[in-house]
């Protein structure tokens, strides 16, 4: 999972399911409704780490740039990578950009996105 809310819309397609299965509109084995409990546990689980993860990034966030924080509802704490690194955006997915139209960079002499990804990654330059 890569973020709370889908930790969240998962565990209530899980919820509706189980739900569906106890009612009787779904028809499945008793192993299937177990399997269903028990990812509803990991859900759950990895639901309170997340939650706690994203609460010490947006922390974190806050401590280096506190005029970009717009408030609790609006920003969105992702995970990703080997190690699940949680990175808090400000604006969730609005602070990606969808596509790049041009890229400049004032200690790299290139337009080309590559070539500035490239090159900041080899030489470790942020901005």
């Amino acid at each position: 999972m890569h973020s709370a809310k889908e930790a969240e819309d998962y565990l209530k397609a899980l919820e509706t399911m189980m739900e569906n299965y106890t009612n009787g509109s779904l028809k499945a084995s008793p192993k299937f409704k177990s399997r269903i409990e028990n990812s509803i546990k990991i859900v759950k689980s990895a639901q309170k780490k997340i939650n706690k993860r994203s609460k010490t990034a947006q922390d974190d966030f806050k401590k280096l740039n506190p005029d970009l924080y717009f408030g609790e509802d609006v920003g969105e704490t992702f995970f990703g990578g080997k190690v699940q690194t949680a990175v808090y955006l400000p604006l969730g997915r609005l602070s990606v950009a969808d596509k790049v139209i041009k890229a400049e960079h004032p200690k790299i002499k290139t337009e080309s996105v590559k070539q500035i990804s490239l090159a900041a990654f080899k030489n470790k330059k942020n901005f």
